[in-house]
């Protein structure tokens, strides 16, 4: 793992005209594999490809139309509120990492 997971990202320098992010191939790795993983497990599950309408819309609809739950409601909403949850816990414990501060850096120069 990088090293600078845990760090707090430096501001640019001033004499730098092109601001710079954090290389983190390794993270962005593991990231884009477990989200391939997540979508075939998705696909062979309920033989659909994986995108956030065509989970969300089934599982709301059957909520606002109080239909009884099928297997195919309880994983979708397990995912969603692992949306949910994950995203907050990513906020409560890796703030500054997850949410890096803008730089001032303006589009219209």
């Amino acid at each position: 793992i990088s090293q600078n997971l845990f760090q707090q990202q430096q501001p640019p320098k001033k004499d730098d005209p092109v601001p710079r992010m954090a290389f983190t191939p390794f993270e962005s790795g593991v990231g884009g594999i477990m989200i391939g993983l997540s979508a075939a497990l998705a696909f062979l599950v309920d033989g659909k490809i994986t995108g956030i309408s065509g989970i969300a819309g089934p599982f709301l609809r059957g909520l606002v139309f109080c239909e009884s739950w099928t297997e195919g409601q309880v994983w979708k909403g397990l995912f969603l509120l692992g949306l949910v949850f994950g995203g907050l816990a990513n906020l409560g414990l890796n703030k500054d990492f997850a949410f890096p501060k803008a730089f001032a850096y303006h589009p219209l120069r």
